[in-house]
């Protein structure tokens, strides 16, 4: 019973991949580790750059822009602006990615449940009771 719950906790909460590490998976865990900050990492760089395209500039002073192209009034440099040009912007690779940082965390999740039984079912390792 113990895996059964930490299997699958681990993996919801804190990282996918880590319930099937801890429930004695540790490749399966590690390539599920592994996918998860390679998909993270590529998202934040996708918003980086839909920030950048919507910002028009690098540099901020305060709340407001230094410079960039969709600066003409004042309402347009603030961060307000700058996030609702980003929500008109997302595309099918940012869905695809998002949709696969909750799949990859869904599987985690539901195979950190089937390992967890199955680790539980195996009885105790090693010197545990």
């Amino acid at each position: 019973m113990k895996y059964t719950v930490l299997g699958p906790l681990l993996s919801a909460l804190v990282l996918p991949g880590l319930g099937q590490v801890v429930c004695g998976q540790v490749m399966r865990g590690l390539t599920l580790m592994g996918l998860t900050t390679i998909l993270f990492l590529v998202l934040l760089v996708k918003l980086a750059l839909m920030f950048r395209e919507a910002a028009g500039a690098w540099v901020f002073f305060g709340r407001q822009l230094i410079s960039g192209p969709f600066l003409s009034g004042t309402e347009s440099q603030t961060i307000p602006f700058i996030l609702t040009w980003m929500s008109l912007s997302l595309d099918l690779f940012f869905g695809v990615l998002v949709g696969g940082l909750l799949g990859v965390w869904l599987y985690g999740v539901l195979d950190g449940f089937r390992q967890g039984r199955r680790a539980d079912a195996a009885g105790p390792t090693g010197g545990e009771r």
